[in-house]
């Protein structure tokens, strides 16, 4: 705490940036649908990552076959980006 006099104390808050990635063992079926940005439960209540409930959010992410793919700029589930690169590997082959 830092204090600019004795009457009005000030007090900085500081956060520890965000880390999506635990610092533990991550099942290998995890490993790729890590969201990069926090995550909410429907309550609005953030989910430490690393704790049960991130663990089950993220098994029911896997069952649910809504896997977001971290490496396009939106949140696409994989049939989507599976659909997306089969439309590409035609064009490509289209061209040649």
């Amino acid at each position: 705490m830092t204090f600019t006099n004795k009457y009005s104390p000030e007090v900085y808050h500081t956060v520890a940036p965000y880390r999506p990635y635990p610092d533990m063992f991550i099942p290998y079926k995890h490993r790729n649908i890590i969201p990069k940005d926090p995550i909410y439960d429907n309550t609005g209540n953030f989910i430490i990552p690393g704790s049960r409930e991130w663990f089950t959010y993220m098994h029911n992410l896997h069952r649910s076959g809504t896997i977001p793919i971290p490496i396009l700029t939106g949140q696409v589930t994989q049939y989507e980006y599976y659909a997306e690169q089969a439309a590409e590997q035609d064009r490509i082959a289209k061209i040649e």
